[in-house]
């Protein structure tokens, strides 16, 4: 049997990516759940992003440490 591959297309070969944008008051609503998810990814610096931009940083690193040791 013959199989029937379709051809390659640009998009084949592009890098998709989303960009989302959030209005202060909106970001202000939801910034902890966003801290978060972001702790639960084990991405700490986008955590940490978000917690400075409300003036919610860590006062010090062993609060950080104190937590990853959970």
């Amino acid at each position: 049997k013959a199989r029937f591959f379709s051809p390659l297309h640009t998009a084949d070969f592009q890098k998709k990516i989303s960009l989302i944008d959030y209005s202060r008051s909106a970001l202000e609503s939801c910034w902890e759940k966003i801290s978060l998810f972001a702790e639960a990814e084990q991405l700490t610096c986008h955590a940490e992003s978000v917690r400075v931009r409300f003036g919610k940083a860590l006062a010090d690193a062993g609060q950080r440490s104190s937590k990853e040791a959970q």
